[in-house]
């Protein structure tokens, strides 16, 4: 039997599906603000004319997100991948417990940023452990599962409030996170370590006994013994990736999220009420429909983009699903030109090319920056050279999400939705020239290879 049939893809996925809680977090809160946020600001004493500090609110958790990426490799290297998660759980919980019980907005804050850093720190680490205990073959579809939580989460929270009609329960719904973070955290005394951590920290026999449990055989000498020779020296610094070898995998980590940010995603999830307001669905009640097919949308997206990753592989995925993501922009951006018949219903148009943008983001540019994240780094400054990547995601997002609102009022929405066209054609080039094809190979392969000096774009060739 080969040793494919003998993985224990149960064992793998469910592991996985375990610490993509993190994910469903993130989209469930993002969901919960975007639905609540009319009566959070009432509950605070907010009035209409306090947009700075609403605006705040919104981004607060990109705020802990950011300085949670840059300690998360540190972190991780530190700590081990899976006490780095638990740690990320407690924070989700102390982040919701404060928004659930605040009486004042600053109290709120400082929750939500809470709350932030345990995304920042998860969205760096969880990618990690998945890639470290998943076997090769199913690795792609492992880590899919975050951004699948993450679309999961928005489609509940957003579901959630428009069954009951308002925002007026949303101290409820900051329940419902705390009791996820304890399923989270408690889950992970059950889990294995990951493999290659415990190599680092001299403990072999645990290492041999995790990868016999996700393998499904006995002999795994061969994977010990490629990890061995990776491992290097322990310790690493944040001035290492400067190296002219590791150089250009941050560039490639920094420039995956730059293309996944500059689409203008965040805008479209973060402003959904006034997005859709703006496409014609005035109504609340309406938003809120027209918000919950957002969610719906990117939830149909987890099956397509979870087979496709490891069937097309990375790239193929990621071009052909930006192209697909240009065009929906472009359509969309037409509408509001002035150039279409009057007779033409224009709203709906907005709504489906708003459905299909998220669709078709979802399926390639959301999933594969944090696949290709936990695969690209060689193991010594995997920790630290993921950081820089995710630091980049929560840099762009605070970018986006700060500057929507006066971009659209100073091109128009026509115009901003054009922009968000251009750059993501931009980053597609760069893309196709230099993006690696990671799809199968060994993680310990990629990093052989960039060692020997191949370039980037053929770092996942196999070595004849």
């Amino acid at each position: 039997m080969c040793a494919a049939e003998n993985e224990n893809i149960g064992l793998v996925f469910g592991v996985a599906g375990l610490v993509s809680i993190a994910g469903f977090l993130l989209g469930f809160d993002l969901g919960l603000t975007s639905s609540a946020l009319t009566w959070m600001t009432g509950a605070f004493g907010l009035s209409s004319t306090n947009e700075g500090l609403t605006g705040l609110l919104v981004s607060a958790i990109f705020w802990g997100a950011l300085p949670g990426a840059v300690l998360a490799g540190t972190l991780a290297s530190r700590m081990g991948r899976r006490r780095g998660i638990v740690l990320c759980a407690v924070l989700y919980g102390m982040g919701a417990a404060m928004v659930a019980v605040a009486q004042g907005y600053w109290v709120a804050f400082v929750g939500k940023v809470f709350f932030g850093m345990g995304i920042g720190i998860s969205a760096v680490v969880v990618p990690m452990y998945v890639s470290e205990i998943s076997p090769p073959r199913i690795r792609g579809t492992a880590l899919f599962f975050f951004q699948a939580a993450i679309s999961t989460g928005l489609l509940v929270s957003f579901g959630s409030f428009w069954l009951m009609g308002s925002g007026e329960y949303w101290r409820v719904m900051c329940g419902v996170e705390i009791g996820l973070a304890v399923t989270l955290g408690l889950g992970l005394l059950f889990a294995p370590d990951s493999p290659r951590m415990l190599m680092l920290f001299g403990r072999e026999d645990a290492a041999r006994n995790v990868l016999q449990r996700t393998l499904g055989r006995h002999n795994v000498q061969s994977e010990l013994d490629a990890m061995r020779a990776s491992l290097g020296q322990s310790g690493v610094r944040w001035a290492e990736l400067l190296d002219r070898r590791h150089l250009g995998l941050v560039m490639v980590g920094v420039g995956l999220f730059f293309m996944q940010q500059v689409s203008g995603v965040a805008a479209v999830t973060c402003f959904a009420a006034q997005v859709f307001a703006a496409a014609g669905f005035v109504q609340e009640h309406d938003a809120l429909f027209a918000a919950t097919m957002l969610g719906v949308m990117t939830v149909a997206s987890i099956i397509p983009g979870s087979l496709l990753i490891d069937r097309l592989g990375r790239r193929k995925l990621l071009l052909g699903g930006s192209a697909l993501t240009v065009s929906c922009l472009l359509v969309l951006a037409v509408t509001y030109f002035g150039i279409l018949p009057e007779q033409w219903n224009l709203r709906w148009i907005r709504l489906v090319s708003i459905l299909a943008f998220v669709f078709c983001f979802t399926c390639s540019l959301g999933g594969v920056p944090w696949v290709m994240l936990g695969e690209i780094y060689p193991l010594r400054i995997r920790g630290v050279g993921m950081a820089m990547g995710s630091s980049a995601n929560w840099g762009m997002n605070l970018v986006v999400t700060s500057t929507y609102l006066w971009l659209a009022d100073m091109v128009g929405l026509g115009g901003a939705y054009l922009l968000y066209a251009a750059g993501t054609v931009v980053c597609m080039v760069i893309a196709y020239r230099h993006l690696p094809e990671t799809k199968d190979r060994p993680l310990e392969l990629l990093e052989a290879n960039l060692y020997a000096g191949r370039p980037l774009r053929r770092l996942g060739e196999r070595v004849p």
